[in-house]
């Protein structure tokens, strides 16, 4: 933790920000973490079943009035990480009794924009909002049969950024950690497989825990 408020100190500082400004910035910044599943969605059959597969997801998140911005944008937040989405395909010939199964993985870089609903139940808070995803990269892992063989990389024409829906459910234990479960809905075919000519949306779910410096809970420590 003491890498990251230095280099949030150093960076505000240089920009003209007080120490106090830090201060806030550093308690206005969430860091999480979260497991995910994620699926594709298409309305092709493409001759193979298509299952939930695992995958991971961080970053920060920031509302953005600690930004410097006013209006009536102040009380959205802004997120922005790394995250691994992806499936899981079973392709099962019962002619023959033989079962291949490839695990998809696609890895991108994430931002969102979301707003806290009106609502809430004694600590839950609901958001909802927008999210897109960049892909940088992504491989096909051959699990069974199919001649196991070294990972391939998906081409990157394949893949499309990704944007969609955002909702999440955060629930928090203290001012400092909280549980968290999100639902990202894809709208667009950001999974363009011309290889086997099909497009797909992603469908990715998620629960995980984030954590908020809190400068006082320090200090007493």
């Amino acid at each position: 933790m003491k890498p990251v408020i230095i280099f949030i100190t150093l960076f505000s500082v240089s920009f003209g920000g007080s120490f106090r400004d830090v201060g806030a910035l550093m308690e206005s910044v969430m860091f999480y973490g979260n497991v995910n599943s994620s699926n594709v969605i298409t309305d092709k059959y493409i001759g193979a079943d298509t299952e939930f597969a695992y995958g991971s997801s961080y970053g920060i998140q920031a509302q953005l009035s600690s930004l410097g911005l006013k209006g009536r944008f102040n009380k959205f937040y802004l997120s922005l990480g790394l995250s691994e989405g992806g499936f899981l395909q079973k392709n099962i010939h019962q002619a023959i009794d033989y079962e291949i199964q490839k695990r998809y993985r696609i890895h991108y870089v994430h931002t969102a924009l979301f707003y806290p609903l009106p609502f809430s139940i004694r600590k839950a808070v609901t958001f909802s909002g927008f999210y897109a995803g960049i892909p940088t990269g992504g491989t096909i892992e051959t699990l069974k049969g199919g001649f196991t063989k070294p990972d391939t990389q998906l081409e990157q024409s394949y893949l499309k950024t990704d944007f969609g829906f955002l909702v999440m459910v955060q629930y928090n234990l203290n001012r400092s950690v909280a549980v968290r479960s999100t639902l990202k809905y894809g709208l667009n075919n950001s999974f363009d497989y011309t290889y086997e000519d099909y497009k797909a949306a992603n469908r990715i779910y998620g629960i995980g825990i984030s954590y908020r410096y809190n400068a006082k809970k320090n200090h007493n420590e």
